[in-house]
C-alpha cells in the first residue's frame, strides 16, 4: 500500500517512532501524576466514594499505560516486531473506545469534550500510522543513515 507523501513517515521513521515513544511516556507520567494529586482535591462527603473509585481507575489505567509504554520501548529499541504489534492492537482498541467517547460527547452537546476527543483521536491516528509503518519497516529491515539496510 502506497501512502501519500504527507502521511508517509518511512524516510525518517526513527524520528517519528521516538515521538510516539515520548507520547506513550508522557501519557503514563500524566496518568500517575493525576493519580498522585487526586487526594488533594476537596470533595464533599457525599461524593467521597465515587472519587475514591475514580482514583482506583486512574491507578489501573496508569499501570496498563506503563505496561504498554515498556512494551513499545522494548519493541523499538530491540527491534522486536511482536511488541510493536501488541502496541498496535492497544492503539486500535483505544481508538475504538475514543470514537465511542466522541459520540457520547456529541450526544451530550458538550463542545469542549468533543474538541478534546477530536484532538486525542488525531494524536492516536498519528500514533497508529507510525506504528503500522514501523512494523512494516521492521519486516524489511531498518534503513541506516548511510542508506543501507
Amino acid at each position: 500500500m502506497v501512502l501519500p507523501n504527507a502521511i508517509n513517515f518511512s524516510d525518517n521513521i526513527r524520528k517519528h517512532a521516538i515521538i510516539v515513544g515520548v507520547l506513550f511516556t508522557l501519557d503514563t507520567i500524566g496518568t500517575f501524576v493525576l493519580f498522585a494529586t487526586w487526594d488533594r482535591i476537596p470533595v464533599p462527603p457525599e461524593h467521597s466514594e465515587s472519587f475514591k473509585n475514580i482514583q482506583n481507575v486512574l491507578l489501573y489505567t496508569g499501570g496498563v499505560s506503563l505496561l504498554f509504554t515498556i512494551i513499545y520501548w522494548i519493541g523499538f529499541l530491540k527491534r522486536v516486531r511482536l511488541c510493536i504489534t501488541v502496541c498496535l492492537v492497544f492503539v486500535v482498541l483505544s481508538i475504538v473506545l475514543q470514537v465511542i467517547g466522541l459520540l457520547g460527547a456529541m450526544i451530550e452537546l458538550s463542545i469542549v469534550n468533543t474538541i478534546i476527543m477530536l484532538i486525542v483521536l488525531g494524536i492516536n491516528g498519528y500514533v497508529w500510522l507510525v506504528l503500522v509503518q514501523l512494523r512494516r519497516i521492521m519486516l524489511n529491515g531498518f534503513i541506516t543513515d548511510s542508506g543501507q539496510v
